[in-house]
Formats: structure tokens, C-alpha cells, sequence
């Protein structure tokens, strides 16, 4: 965040989105921005002024730096020219999928009142405009017929839903539903036909009508799923569901809200009905941490069952990319290996395929991203227990004999602390090894008081060792003495 141009682009986007964006502030950081001596982070951005768009939280599970998905696109850009590339691809891709993608049923009669128009235009033309007509009195009639129509069905003319609606994009009709659509286009063959004959606007307008509520009542008493189903049968649009495999996966039996096994679970199901997927296989890792595959045994009895071909499945859904791994080299090589046989990922939360044109190269960059989230993890959990330790805390277990933990920090037990000190006293005073000060406190009827992690009533000379070498007693808080 120390060059001039992060910090021009996260003002721009903060004047857009964040209108109580500290502006004054803004120009101190602008005339820093830049300099050898300048520094920010985002910590100290948001505190400066009063931003919106990158949000840092401190913690163990969910601490991070996290962006606006615009500021996060523009810095993944920045890391890689081939990446804002395949943004660019694939953003014209959904935009053609999202045009291509009307519903069925609004389409198909929305088609047909085009048709059903054309018929009605060419009787208007052919019955109520005499050659002696100026444009202007021809599209007067035009409208008229076009507004006949929507008072008959809709109770108001194009102009007035506009203007009770003017929140609305396009037309009454453009906002009809499936039953408006049909009976419109219904009404407009009728239309036509009532105008061949010579019928007035007041008497079609009567007789149109009465043909939409009779019409209206029929169509909301029908049952319009079998309906849609004729038409996939018809149209051949019935397609066979997509098989899938479910893969979860939590670090430790503790999570917080929203990485748990099953909240993962639930939010990959409501994908899978929402994409009409089918579900053949679910293999879950409680415990497991993802810095490595190996030690994770239904991941790779996933893996076995893709290469055998068992399911014929053709995605692997994880809840984010991070339950699937953390250490980039095994995510790539993994995937890679899942794509030679025809199965690709999803990764639900974070919206990425692999099988897109951009998927791969996303899963990519979050890869590495976890791996470095993993490592910094690590860093601020021993930071952390170091700093507890400073502070005299307790970093957890059992605390030692003689001690009561008592919100957070040792508190002496004068109950246990007789031995103890006993303990010391004959280690300091005598010339008694551990072996007998343990025969001592038995023959004088200092015994340990029983404990979770020790229930043995006598002291010994293993533990007097322990005892002896341990600085909590001297009022010292020992932590990583022992590395592994």
C-alpha cells in the first residue's frame, strides 16, 4: 500500500461507495504517498479514513485482510496481466450465458404474442386505417389497439403502469407473469378476428374483456409444472443430472460459525438442489489440516474413486478452497490429476470452477493465498502464546502441581502447596536426592492429592525431578522449552 497509485484507486473506489469517507484525511495520505518514508497498512488506512473497502481482523480462524471483490479483482490483476485476461473472457462468456438464459415459459410466450401482434397489426392495417391517414393518425391507432389490449388484461394503459410504476425497467408487458402472457397472446388472435368483423372498440373492448378473466380463472386453476414439463419433454430440454462428489474438511473438532462440517454440508446441498445436481459420494476429514494430503484418508479415498471411475462424477464441491488444501503445490498437482479423468472443482463460497476458462488460474492464486494464510496462522498462534506468556498467563493444560488456574493465571493452592514446599525445603536444606525426598513426604504422611491427570497418591522421585526443574516455581512462566 506504500505506492502512489493503490492508494489513488482505493480513494476513487471509497468516494463512490462510502459517503462518510474521511476526504480531509485523504490529502495528508496523498502527499506522503509515495516518499521513501511513507508507510500504510490496512489497518491504518481504515483507521485514517473511515474506509469500507478492505476490512483486517485479527484472530486465529477468519483473522485476516479482506477486500471489496472489486478492489480484490483489481489487485489480482495487477499480480498477473494473463489473469485480467481471462476476466475479460470469461465476463463476455456470462454476459452471452445471462442474455441466452430467459426463463422457458416467458420467452416461448413472450414469442408468441410477437406472432399474435403481427397477426392483430396486419387486421388494424387491413380494417381501420383508410390510405387517407397521416403517420401521425396511423400511430395513433396503433396504440389505441395496443392499449385496448392492456386495459382488457391489465386495467390501464402502457403509459399509466408507467407512471405508477417508474421503478420498473421496460413495459406492462415485460412485467407480466406466464398466465398475462398466455391470455394476451390469445387475446390478440381474437382481437384480430373482432376487428375483421367490423366490431367497434367500446364492443371488443367488452368482449376482450370477458375472453381474459375466463380465461384468467382457467389458466390459475391449472396445474402449470406438468405444463413445464411437456415442454422439456417436447423441447428435448430434460437433461441428465450432473454427478458430484462432496468433500469437507475441518482443522480441529472446534470451528467457528460457518467451517464446521455440517455448516459446510448445508451450504453445499442448497448449491447442489439449486444446480440440480446429484449427489453420489460424500467423504469428510474431521481433524485434518491442510497442509499436506497425506494423513487424509477419505480425501484420498476420494481421490481412488476418481480414478476408478466408479461414480462417473464430474465435480468434486468443496466449501472453499482452503478445506480442499492449503499448500499450492498439492492443490495443483491434485486438480490436475482430477481433470486427466474428467473431473474438475467447485469451490462454492468462492465461486470458482475449473473447469472456466479463468477457474484454474484463480485456484492458483487462492492456493498460494491459503498457503500463506496457513503460515501466518502458525506465526500470530505461537505469537499469541508468546505474548500470554509475557503476560504471565497460563498458555494451557494442566496446571502444575500447587496451582489453581483461576481466570487465565496460577493462583497458588495452599492445600496442594504443603508438598511443594516441603519439596524445596528438603532439596535446599539436606543433602536428600529426589529418591529420598520422596521416602521422606511418605514417611511423613505427605501425600498428593489426586488429580485428572494423575490420581497416584504418592510422590515420585521422576516427578520430584520435574518439580525441582520447573521456574514456574520461582514465579516464572515458561514457554517453548521444548520445540518439536
Amino acid at each position: 500500500m506504500r505506492n502512489r497509485n493503490t492508494v489513488e484507486f482505493l480513494a476513487v473506489w471509497e468516494e463512490l461507495h462510502n459517503p462518510d469517507f474521511n476526504r480531509v484525511q485523504l490529502e495528508a495520505v496523498r502527499s506522503e504517498a509515495g516518499l521513501n518514508r511513507f508507510v500504510m497498512t490496512p489497518t491504518k488506512w481504515i483507521e485514517q479514513t473511515n474506509a469500507i473497502g478492505i476490512v483486517s481482523k485479527a484472530g486465529r480462524y477468519g483473522g485476516g485482510t479482506y477486500a471489496h471483490s472489486d478492489i480484490a479483482m483489481a489487485f489480482a490483476t495487477w499480480i498477473s496481466p494473463e489473469f485480467q485476461l481471462y476476466i475479460m473472457k470469461d465476463y463476455r462468456r456470462l454476459k452471452q450465458d445471462e442474455n441466452s438464459r430467459l426463463s422457458l415459459d416467458w420467452n416461448l410466450n413472450r414469442a408468441l404474442s410477437k406472432v399474435n401482434y403481427r397477426i392483430h397489426t396486419d387486421a388494424v392495417k387491413e380494417n381501420l386505417i383508410p390510405p387517407e391517414l397521416t403517420p401521425e393518425q396511423i400511430a395513433y391507432t396503433y396504440a389505441s389497439e395496443a392499449d385496448l389490449l392492456n386495459v382488457a388484461l391489465f386495467g390501464q394503459t402502457a403509459k399509466q403502469w408507467k407512471n405508477n410504476n417508474p421503478s420498473k425497467k421496460g413495459n406492462v408487458r415485460d412485467d407480466a407473469n406466464l398466465n398475462q402472457l398466455l391470455v394476451l397472446a390469445n387475446m390478440e388472435s381474437y382481437n384480430a378476428i373482432l376487428i375483421e368483423q367490423g366490431k367497434s372498440q367500446s364492443e371488443r373492448l367488452i368482449l376482450l374483456r370477458n375472453l381474459a378473466i375466463k380465461q384468467m380463472d382457467t389458466l390459475s386453476s391449472i396445474n402449470l409444472s406438468a405444463v413445464r414439463h411437456f415442454l422439456e419433454v417436447t423441447c428435448n430440454l430434460k437433461k441428465e443430472k450432473i454427478k458430484v462428489y462432496l468433500y469437507t474438511r475441518v482443522s480441529t473438532a472446534m470451528q467457528i460459525d460457518g467451517y464446521s462440517l455440517e455448516a459446510q454440508k448445508t451450504k453445499m446441498k442448497a448449491f447442489c438442489d439449486y444446480n440440480e445436481y446429484e449427489i453420489v459420494g460424500e467423504y469428510e476429514d474431521a481433524g485434518k489440516s491442510g497442509k499436506s494430503i497425506e494423513g487424509r484418508i477419505a480425501f484420498n479415498q476420494m481421490m481412488d474413486d476418481i480414478k476408478s471411475g466408479k461414480d462417473a462424477v464430474s465435480y468434486v464441491l468443496v466449501f472453499k478452497l482452503s478445506r480442499f488444501g492449503r499448500n499450492a503445490a498439492d492443490v495443483l498437482a491434485t486438480l490436475q490429476v482430477m481433470q486427466d479423468f474428467g473431473v474438475n472443482l467447485i469451490c462454492v463460497e468462492d465461486g470458482i470452477d475449473s473447469s472456466k476458462d479463468a477457474g484454474k488460474l484463480m485456484i492458483s492464486v487462492l492456493s498460494a493465498v491459503a498457503e500463506i494464510e496457513r503460515e501466518n496462522i502458525r506465526v500470530q498462534t505461537m505469537e499469541g502464546r508468546m505474548q500470554k506468556a509475557r503476560e504471565g498467563k497460563w498458555n494451557g493444560g494442566f496446571e502444575p502441581y500447587g496451582y489453581s488456574l483461576i481466570d487465565g493465571k496460577l493462583e497458588v493452592n495452599e492445600e496442594e502447596a504443603v508438598a511443594i514446599r516441603t519439596i524445596f525445603d528438603q532439596y535446599v536444606n539436606t543433602d536428600l536426592g529426589a529418591n529420598g525426598i520422596a521416602k521422606y513426604l511418605e514417611n511423613h504422611g505427605i501425600h498428593k492429592i489426586a488429580r485428572q491427570n494423575g490420581t497416584n497418591s504418592l510422590f515420585d522421585a521422576a516427578l520430584i525431578r520435574r518439580i525441582i526443574q520447573n521456574p514456574v516455581y520461582c514465579g516464572k512462566i515458561s514457554y517453548g522449552r521444548r520445540r518439536t
